[in-house]
C-alpha cells in the first residue's frame, strides 16, 4: 500500500465536507430559511399547521430550484413573518392563515419563474412565443419582486392598522360574547 493509497479516504472526506460547504454557500438563503420556517410550523396550532407545512414546503421548493433573488425574498418574508407574529396581539390566528396563503403564494410565483427559466430557451425557436419573449419575461421579473413586497405590506398593515381598542382583545371578545352582561 501507497501512500497515495492509505490518503484516499481522506480526500474523499474532505473532497465531500467541500462539496457540502460549496452548496451551502450557493444556497445560504435555503440553509438559512430552514429556521424561520421551523419557528412557524412549531408554533402554529394543530389545526393550521398541515397548511403551514405545505407552504414551508413549497418554500424550500422555490428557494432551492429558484434563482437566488427568489431565496432570499423567501428567506425575508418568513423571516418577517416570525416577527410579525410576535407582535400581533390582535388576531394571531387570521395572520398565521394570511402568511401561510403569503408564503404559499410566492412559492407558486417562484417554482412558476424556475419552470419559465427552464422551458424560456425552447421557446425562442417558435416564432409566436419568441415575440413574446421580452413581454414574459418581464411579467415573470415584476411578479418576482412584487410579491414580496405585497406580502410585506400585509404584514404592516396586520401590525399597525387595528381598530382602536378600549380594551384588551380577549375583554372585547368576552363583552362580545356576553353582550356586556356580567356573571
Amino acid at each position: 500500500m501507497t501512500l497515495e493509497t492509505l490518503s484516499l479516504p481522506f480526500v474523499w472526506v474532505l473532497n465531500g465536507f467541500l462539496a457540502l460547504v460549496y452548496l451551502t454557500l450557493e444556497h445560504f438563503a435555503v440553509a438559512l430559511l430552514v429556521f424561520p420556517l421551523f419557528w412557524l410550523i412549531s408554533t402554529t396550532e394543530k389545526s393550521q399547521r398541515p397548511w403551514m407545512m405545505a407552504s414551508g414546503a413549497m418554500a424550500m421548493a422555490a428557494s432551492m430550484f429558484g434563482t437566488l433573488a427568489i431565496g432570499v425574498w423567501t428567506l425575508i418574508m418568513a423571516a418577517a413573518s416570525t416577527l410579525v407574529i410576535r407582535l400581533e396581539k390582535f388576531n394571531p390566528q387570521t395572520l398565521r392563515w394570511r402568511i401561510a396563503g403569503g408564503i404559499a403564494l410566492y412559492s407558486l410565483i417562484g417554482l412558476g419563474a424556475s419552470v419559465y427559466r427552464m422551458i424560456a430557451p425552447s421557446l425562442m425557436s417558435d416564432a409566436f412565443f419568441a415575440q413574446g419573449q421580452v413581454y414574459l419575461s418581464t411579467i415573470v421579473g415584476v411578479a418576482t419582486i412584487i410579491g414580496p413586497v405585497g406580502f410585506m405590506g400585509m404584514l404592516a398593515q396586520s401590525v399597525w392598522a387595528h381598530p382602536p381598542l378600549e380594551q384588551s382583545p380577549e375583554e372585547m371578545y368576552s363583552q362580545i360574547r356576553t353582550r356586556g352582561q356580567r356573571q
